[in-house]
This record gives structure tokens, C-alpha cells and sequence, in this order.
């Protein structure tokens, strides 16, 4: 694993097997604790938390404005997952010349765009209504980007019109209620990043409190583990992206 880690931090100068670029996305699935981690960190070192009247803290909003070092920690844990996969797609075009690497990195500069514009929501514009309606549609923007591309190019989905197996595929391990389930729940956990805009909207505890960080970071690794499953199913009996020389 610290070899596969060493070769991923080198992207894109480093080659990218099947291992490489597969650890490289469970990271970008990280990157909720790994913030909250480094809040954590800030928050007990500097004794601040021994002033907390509440577990209702803005502490995205606090502690990122009045911390220098987290503000930096935060830049580079919300952008360096993604920054990483996307050279990894332009190092995949150039050993293959396939375009669909050049497809799959235009989901991943989605996926910056919207880190991007959550630290500057965050940390400027979280009451300015334009900086609201423009996260918003990063959002939405990158949430289906990623949703077609996790069934179309990941799973291998939506390719047939078979009895039994519409808009599924042909050659499938798992059994067929699997993939629609999994379709159907992996939009349901890609759109959970909505529960954080209530934040603002309705005073409740759940939405107040950090447990939501923790529900929310649940929720992804169990979309991640979801789509590990299928993707190397799919790499497996497919090989649509050539990671395999033989079958």
C-alpha cells in the first residue's frame, strides 16, 4: 500500500494500474473526515473547546476564518484527492489516447469546482444569495456528472435492452436486483451533501449538531465500498478501460 501510495502522490509522472487509480478515489471519499479531523485538531490544541456552550458551533465558519495553518490544512486536504485523479486520467490519455480518460477528468474538475466553491462559501459568501444559487449548481452539476459516469463507465450500466437485464449489461456476476438497487441507492447517497444546506434553513437539532458530519461520512463509505464492488465486477468481465491485457 505505501508503494501505491508513493506512485499516486506522483501522479502524473508515475504510471496508473488498476490499484492506483482505485485507492486514489476511496481517498477523495475521505476527504469529509480528513477536514473534520483537522478542525478536530485545532479545536482541542488551541483549548477553545473549553469555552463551547453548545455542540451547535459554526465551526466550518469560526475556526476557519480565525486559523491560518487549518485554513491551509483544509485548501489542501479539499483539493489534493481530486487534483490527484485528475492527473491520473491525463496520464491514462497519454498512454492510451483513449478520450474517455479525458471525459473522466472533466468529473473530477467538477468534483474541485465544487470543493472550491464550499471553502468560498464557507469563508466569504455564506449570506450572499449568489454565492448560494452558484454552490448550489456546482453541485448539482457534478452530482450527475459523477452519477452517469458511476453507471455508464464504472459499473457498465445502461448498455442493454435484454429481458431481464434492461439497462444493465450482459455479463453480470452479481445478481440482477443488485444493480438496480445499487443505481438507485447510489443517487439517493450522491445527493446527501443537500442535509448541509439545511444548515442555515431549519434550526433542528440533527442539522445544528456534528452529528450530521458523522452520518454523512457513514453514508459515503458505504457508497464507496457500494461502488468498489461493481467497479472491479465490471473491470473484471468488461475491461472497458483497458486495465487488463488478457481476460
Amino acid at each position: 500500500m505505501l508503494r501505491v501510495l508513493i506512485n499516486i502522490v506522483a501522479s502524473p509522472f508515475g504510471i496508473v494500474k488498476f490499484k492506483h487509480f482505485f485507492l486514489a478515489d476511496i481517498i477523495t471519499s475521505l476527504v469529509q473526515p480528513l477536514k473534520d479531523f483537522g478542525m478536530m485538531i485545532c479545536l482541542f490544541t488551541s483549548g477553545a473547546w473549553l469555552n463551547l456552550e453548545s455542540s451547535s458551533i459554526d465551526l466550518d465558519h469560526t475556526y476557519l476564518q480565525d486559523t491560518k495553518w487549518l485554513q491551509i490544512y483544509i485548501f489542501i486536504v479539499a483539493f489534493v484527492p481530486f487534483w490527484i485523479r485528475l492527473m491520473q486520467c491525463f496520464r491514462r490519455y497519454y498512454e492510451t489516447k483513449l478520450v474517455v480518460n479525458l471525459k473522466n477528468a472533466g468529473k473530477y474538475f467538477t468534483s474541485i469546482l465544487v470543493q472550491a466553491g464550499a471553502i468560498f462559501f464557507v469563508l466569504y459568501s455564506k449570506n450572499s444569495d449568489l454565492a448560494f444559487y452558484c454552490f448550489i449548481g456546482i453541485n448539482i452539476l457534478s452530482t450527475l456528472y459523477s452519477y452517469y459516469w458511476d453507471l455508464y463507465m464504472d459499473w457498465g450500466l445502461l448498455r442493454s435492452n435484454e429481458p431481464g437485464k434492461r439497462y444493465l449489461r450482459s455479463k453480470m456476476l452479481y445478481p440482477v436486483w443488485f444493480y438496480y438497487f445499487a443505481a438507485v441507492s447510489n443517487l439517493v447517497m450522491r445527493l446527501m451533501w443537500i442535509v448541509s444546506i439545511f444548515n442555515s434553513i431549519y434550526p433542528i437539532w440533527f442539522i445544528q449538531s456534528q452529528t450530521n458530519f458523522l452520518i454523512l461520512s457513514i453514508v459515503e463509505g458505504l457508497r464507496r465500498a457500494q461502488w468498489a464492488l461493481i467497479r472491479i465486477e465490471n473491470e473484471n468481465v468488461n475491461n472497458f478501460e483497458r486495465y487488463r491485457n488478457v481476460l
